[in-house]
């Protein structure tokens, strides 16, 4: 997988099913405490919350097949999480959708994504590949 894929058409991409998801985009702001309603061309931008959802996809394929969607991030202060998406390079658009989808059923509600419980799909998974890893070690 090192075909470049174009961030905008990812971030257009995570806009449309956000959008047809119908549920609302939160976030807790820990700094201002507050939780945060975001619209859906907000929260797929690059330098809004698609690090996060890009961040939990990739996690998840990971997990699925021992690939990375290539995602790299760098931190940026000037964006919402401090963080902005600088390249994606995956075998597909699709892939990188269907991953982040995924990422995104494990930690909806009905009617709400909460963008922090992203986090949590991540280090779960982390944690399932790190219990493989181990039980595959020899003794």
């Amino acid at each position: 997988m090192s075909d470049e894929i174009e961030i905008a058409v990812v971030s257009r991409l995570l806009q449309r099913v956000l959008e047809q998801s119908g549920r609302a985009i939160l976030y807790d702001c820990r700094a201002s405490k507050h939780t945060l309603a975001y619209a859906p061309d907000s929260a797929a931008s690059p330098s809004g919350l698609l690090p996060a959802f890009l961040s939990a996809g990739n996690a998840v394929w990971r997990e699925a097949t021992g690939q990375s969607l290539g995602v790299e991030i760098a931190t940026d202060p000037d964006t919402v999480l401090g963080y902005t998406v600088c390249s994606i390079r995956a075998g597909s658009v699709a892939i990188v959708l269907l991953s982040v989808m995924e990422a995104i059923e494990q930690a909806a509600y009905a009617d709400s994504i909460l963008v922090n419980d992203l986090a949590q799909v991540w280090r779960l998974a982390e944690d399932r590949m790190a219990r493989g890893a181990l039980a595959r070690a020899p003794a």
